[in-house]
C-alpha cells in the first residue's frame, strides 16, 4: 500500500521541521521546554502579602484620621514616634496633637484614606508602610503589627 503524497509529505522530517515555523508551533514547544525550567526555579521573594488583621487595623487608622479623632491616632502610635521632619521625633500623644495638622494636611490625609499598606521584610522583620507625594515632600509612615495592633512607628521624608 502506497501512503498518499500529502500525508507522506506531512510526515516527513522536512516538512516537521516547517510547521514547527509556524507561530503557534512555536509558541508551543517554546512553552512545553521552558515550562520544567519555570517550574524549578525558586519563586522570588517579593512584598509579603498584607494579612486581613492588618487591613481591618488599617482601616481604623483610616478612619480615625478621616474623623481628626486625636486620642484613636494617639492609641495606635509607639512613642516615640521617630520623625526625620515636622520637628523631630514625637514623643507623646500631646506632640502629635501639636503638630497633627502639620504632620496631616488635607492632601496627605486624603492619600492615606486612598492608599493600601505595603508589607516589607528587613532583617526578618516584616513592617507595614505607605508613602504619600503631596505637597513638597514625599513622606512615608511606617507601622508595626504588634499583639493584634497596627503601630504607626516611624514618619519619614524619604527625600533625607
Amino acid at each position: 500500500m502506497q501512503v498518499p503524497r500529502r500525508v507522506s509529505r506531512l510526515l516527513s522530517l522536512r516538512s516537521f521541521g516547517n510547521l514547527l515555523l509556524e507561530p503557534i508551533m512555536k509558541q508551543l514547544l517554546l512553552t512545553i521546554l521552558l515550562l520544567p525550567v519555570v517550574l524549578l526555579l525558586p519563586i522570588k521573594a517579593g512584598e509579603p502579602p498584607v494579612p486581613p488583621q492588618v487591613k481591618v487595623e488599617w482601616a481604623k487608622f483610616q478612619a480615625a484620621l478621616k474623623a481628626d479623632d486625636l486620642k484613636a491616632l494617639a492609641a495606635m502610635a509607639k512613642f516615640p514616634v521617630r520623625c526625620n521632619e515636622f520637628g523631630g521625633n514625637i514623643k507623646s500623644a500631646k506632640v502629635l496633637a501639636d503638630r497633627y495638622k502639620t504632620i496631616f494636611p488635607k492632601a496627605t490625609k486624603q492619600c492615606l484614606g486612598k492608599s493600601g499598606l505595603h508589607a516589607q521584610r528587613a532583617d526578618k522583620q516584616v513592617y507595614y508602610e505607605v508613602s504619600c507625594d503631596v505637597g513638597e515632600l514625599p513622606i512615608r509612615f511606617i507601622f508595626d503589627f504588634k499583639d493584634a495592633k497596627l503601630l504607626l512607628t516611624s514618619i519619614d521624608n524619604v527625600n533625607e
